[in-house]
This record gives structure tokens, C-alpha cells and sequence, in this order.
């Protein structure tokens, strides 16, 4: 997948092999760029940009990203996200014989005991509906468990491994998520990432840490200078640099 905002030279390349990162150092620049990504107004947006599949085919910017503004509060409920664990265990049972057996016979045996109640009563009582997983579930609140205590760390482990397992499309989009964390730290995230197969892009205002092996990463400095490093390139000294005009153009020096 391919970012392309109109103000800047370099492209945002992003793929399940690599993190991508996009530090911007100028403080209007930075908030615009966040502001339009947020939106996912595409063209419409203060900065104006478009997302671009692998197949060269337009993506619906609204949907290509899972926006992370606080880490402390990840979208654990976020609609690209919500319902799809349930059906994932309708699926899950309906591919095992034997589970989905087991739980036939135990839903008839808990209706059996209740219609029995029903007995002692003068009218007529039953169930109007079948048996279903995913209404039980939701009935009973199945989700993921939180314990108390757990840190951020270990939090952003653990909404990884949800994400992965509810199969998100969409790319995890974090804002200045660098500073809350130690570079062990960090590198484990992005580790693990790429483990799953997520893909990550992180908009950040500082510079922190040394690059991790598979980081992708555009700077634009203070002075609106543009460049691409990774770390192949980063002790090159032949990065290609860019230098924004006024309206967050790029013109090469």
C-alpha cells in the first residue's frame, strides 16, 4: 500500500515486511498531516492525499487506517474491529465436528432443565428461538480479558494478537507512540508485528532511538528539508534530500 499526500515528495510505503515511519519535525506541518489522516477525507483533507492498494487500484481512505491517537486507550471496541470476534468463533466451532457436537448437546441439555422448571408453572413456557453462539456470546459479554495492572507494554502485545486474530485489513496508524516507550521496548512491538503480519505506520514529531532493522522511515525537519532513511541508508551519506516551498511542495536541492 502506497500514501501519497500532495505536499510531499517521497511516497509512505507500507507492507506487513517492514515499519513505516513518518517523523515531521515542523509542528504545522505535522498537525495537518495527522489532522488529514484522522480524517480520512483523502482529497478533501487540510492535506490533501490518496492510499493506493499493491494491485495500483485506489483505496477508501476512511477505512485504510486504524487511528491510535493514546496508546493508554486502544480501540479495543473500534467497528473495524467490534463483532468479528464472535463470528470468528462461530467459524472457529463450525470447523470442528466435535466442539460444535459437544455444544449442541450441552445447549439442549441447559433447555431441557429449564423447560422442566417451566413445568411447575399452570401456563405453557419455551424458547422462541434456536440456540445460537454468537447471541450467547454477546449475551454474556465474551471479549478480550483485561487484567488489572498490565502494562502499556504488554497491553499493545495484546491488541496486536487481537488484531491479528480478527484479521484487520486496515493499517494501525499511531501517533507519537516512540515517546511512551523504551527502545527494547519498541522494537519488541514492532518484532512482533511483523511476526503477524500487521502493518504499522507511526507519525511522529521527535526523533528517538536507533532505526530498527525494518524500519522505513521519511523525515521532514524543522526547515521543511525532506529525506528517505533506512537502515541500509542510514549511515550513507548519500540519503536523497528534499526541501518543502510554501505550500508543502517538495523542489529538489
Amino acid at each position: 500500500m502506497r500514501v501519497v499526500f500532495s505536499g510531499l515528495e517521497h511516497t509512505l510505503d507500507i507492507d506487513a515486511e517492514h515499519i513505516s515511519v513518518l517523523q515531521i519535525e515542523n509542528t504545522t506541518l505535522f498537525s495537518r498531516v495527522c489532522e488529514s489522516l484522522l480524517s480520512g477525507k483523502g482529497s478533501e483533507a487540510v492535506e490533501p492525499y490518496s492510499v493506493w492498494g499493491d494491485d495500483g487500484k485506489r483505496v477508501n481512505c476512511a477505512s485504510a487506517f486504524l487511528a491510535i491517537m493514546d496508546p493508554f486507550d486502544l480501540p479495543w471496541k473500534n467497528r473495524q474491529l467490534g463483532g468479528k470476534l464472535h463470528e470468528r468463533i462461530r467459524l472457529l466451532m463450525m470447523e470442528d465436528d466435535d466442539i460444535r457436537a459437544e455444544l449442541n448437546e450441552l445447549s439442549s441439555e441447559i433447555g431441557s432443565i429449564v423447560s422442566s422448571l417451566g413445568f411447575q408453572l399452570r401456563c405453557d413456557y419455551g424458547f422462541t428461538l434456536e440456540w445460537d453462539i454468537c447471541s450467547y456470546l454477546k449475551s454474556f459479554g465474551f471479549g478480550v480479558e483485561a487484567l488489572e495492572g498490565e502494562s502499556l507494554f504488554d497491553n499493545l502485545i495484546k491488541f496486536l494478537d487481537f488484531v491479528s486474530d480478527m484479521g484487520l485489513e486496515a493499517t494501525l496508524l499511531f501517533v507519537n507512540l516512540k515517546i511512551f516507550l523504551t527502545e527494547k521496548e519498541l522494537f519488541q512491538v514492532f518484532d512482533h508485528a511483523i511476526f503477524l503480519g500487521t502493518k504499522m505506520l507511526l507519525i511522529e514529531k521527535y526523533d528517538s532511538f536507533k532505526l530498527h532493522n525494518s524500519e522505513r522511515k521519511i523525515v521532514v525537519e524543522q526547515g521543511l528539508l525532506e529525506y528517505e532513511v533506512s537502515c541500509q541508508s542510514a549511515c550513507s551519506s548519500s540519503s536523497q534530500r528534499r526541501i518543502c516551498s510554501n505550500g508543502f511542495g517538495a523542489v529538489t536541492i
